[in-house]
């Protein structure tokens, strides 16, 4: 979450309308493969919760509990959002004037080609991750079946990936790459339950922070315009530098980033219309690119703090409000 905060700072920070200025030379350019950890994560949390669900016979549970997730702090921000823009079509970009069609497929997070119809911007990573839900869920309940249509589903993604294959909608939504990272998320719970204490977990944390860091500089300053395949090769390796993060991070200690664990889905949310806003503000009382660093530097802390505050105002208290009985 906070690599794509600071990648949407940089994004609108190197605007003319706002500052047209490259903060740090542009590094948070790589900021948007917080998405490929993201759906890491993801995997790697599936695989704990379907261990459980397993054993637990909670298929439909499962997918209750993962759609609980995902919609009730959705709702409030698609509200807002596509209120402001039907009232004002001044207010967003052209890609938010969509109509009753469009808004229905953004209610129910409908995968779509054109990403730009997404609202908020950030949905679009949330429609990949409510079909990976329903994979998961398709394994949960048919069991052996169900196993070898998920893993298979995820094998033939790999290959595509790794061939370089091109596919047209909707099969590039249902055989994306990304379907990779969170395979390999599946891979690090699997290692980590089956091993235990006896993996090197603070030198495979340290190698995946490198690595991360590493690709990413490479990405921001160096990077040019490549082919599909190379770009695809290039992302492809940021998913195994994620896979060593998780992995190697899942024996650390929690307790001082737990806070903003709780509030990260919050933060993704509503960072994106939160940063448009303060970058309206602050250009306004800065008017020029004059401590352009420490006006992306306030920006982007009043926008995490928003997010921080959707969480405990919003979301958490509606999680409760609609979460799970305890008889289930």
């Amino acid at each position: 979450a906070l690599c794509v905060l600071l990648y949407h700072t940089h994004v609108l920070f190197r605007k003319d309308k706002y500052f047209g200025v490259d903060i740090l030379w542009g590094f948070f350019e790589f900021g948007h493969r917080g998405v490929d950890l993201f759906f890491v994560i993801s995997g790697f949390l599936m695989a704990m919760l379907t261990h459980e669900s397993a054993r637990k016979g909670q298929s439909v549970h499962f997918l209750i509990a993962r759609a609980r997730r995902i919609y009730i702090p959705y709702f409030p921000v698609l509200a807002v959002l596509s209120s402001a823009c039907l009232l004002s079509k001044n207010i967003c970009p052209s890609a938010y004037a969509f109509d009753a069609k469009t808004m229905l497929m953004n209610v129910f997070i409908v995968p779509r080609e054109d990403l730009n119809t997404f609202v908020p911007v950030v949905a679009w990573t949330l429609a990949h991750e409510i079909f990976f839900y329903f994979m998961t869920f398709v394994s949960l309940l048919f069991l052996g079946v169900g196993r070898i249509i998920f893993f298979g589903w995820l094998m033939v993604s790999a290959v595509i990936a790794l061939a370089g294959v091109k596919l047209t909608f909707p099969w590039s939504f249902v055989f994306s790459h990304y379907n990779m990272a969170f395979g390999l998320g599946f891979l690090a719970f699997k290692l980590n339950h089956a091993y235990q204490d006896r993996l090197p977990y603070r030198p495979i944390l340290w190698v995946g922070a490198i690595g991360f860091i590493s690709l990413g500089f490479v990405e921001s300053f160096w990077l040019e315009s490549v082919s599909h395949v190379a770009s695809l090769y290039f992302t492809i390796a940021f998913f195994v530098v994620s896979f060593l993060l998780v992995l190697g991070f899942v024996r650390q200690p929690e307790s001082w980033i737990r806070p903003l664990g709780n509030a990260s889905y919050s933060i993704y949310l509503v960072h994106y219309p939160l940063l448009v806003v303060w970058c309206k503000v602050v250009q306004h009382f800065w008017g020029s690119a004059a401590n352009a660093t420490l006006a992306f530097v306030l920006v982007a802390a009043m926008s995490l703090a928003g997010g921080a505050l959707y969480y405990r105002l919003v979301e958490r208290p509606a999680m409760i409000l609609f979460g799970r009985r305890p008889d289930l």
